[in-house]
């Protein structure tokens, strides 16, 4: 039985990786449309100014485990993400230069994040809450911790840690053209 449900697993997680890449390359809808609009995003953090991003310098830039920090904008592929709906409010946040999930791994303040394919999982889901002035705060579904940044320093540390209301805990979304 065990040996079913974790081939069953398995198989969800591929067909979860494959429409994510289907997403990204604007083969299949994005849902979040009705939210926002198609197509990509950079997440810019209210009190530093600059965008999440997979680390370009990163050996595992395009690979499960890629670190995910904070860097001015290049106008480049791995600063993109694509926002899909996965129901409950939550929403699965992709790369665009590598089709994996901004997940975190656990779940306590100070937790890192990073990328990794599709799961299925709620560490790979997270809640866009509005919070005025056109910000938001990205909580994370399995930890209800929120995506913040520590401080203003490019490749800066990007973690979860419980609501405070403070700007580094807030992001604006900019719609990108594809």
């Amino acid at each position: 039985m065990g040996t079913k449900i974790g081939g069953c697993l398995a198989v969800l997680a591929s067909v979860a990786t494959i429409l994510g890449l289907l997403l990204v390359l604007g083969v299949i809808h994005n849902p979040f449309a009705s939210r926002f609009g198609t197509g990509y995003y950079k997440f810019y953090n209210s009190y530093s100014g600059l965008v999440l991003e997979v680390n370009g310098s990163n050996p595992l830039h395009n690979s499960n485990g890629g670190r995910v920090d904070q860097w001015g904008n290049q106008i480049a592929p791995n600063e993109d993400w694509t926002i899909v709906d996965v129901g409950g409010n939550y929403y699965q946040i992709i790369s665009r230069s590598s089709g994996l999930l901004l997940e975190v791994k656990g779940n306590s303040s100070g937790d890192t994040v990073d990328q990794w394919a599709a799961q299925g999982t709620p560490n790979q889901e997270w809640g866009i809450v509005d919070v005025g002035g056109n910000n938001y705060q990205i909580i994370n579904h399995s930890s209800q911790l929120v995506l913040e940044v520590k401080d203003k320093s490019y490749a800066g540390t990007v973690d979860q840690w419980a609501a405070q209301g403070t700007p580094n805990q807030e992001w604006t979304l900019m719609s990108e053209t594809s």
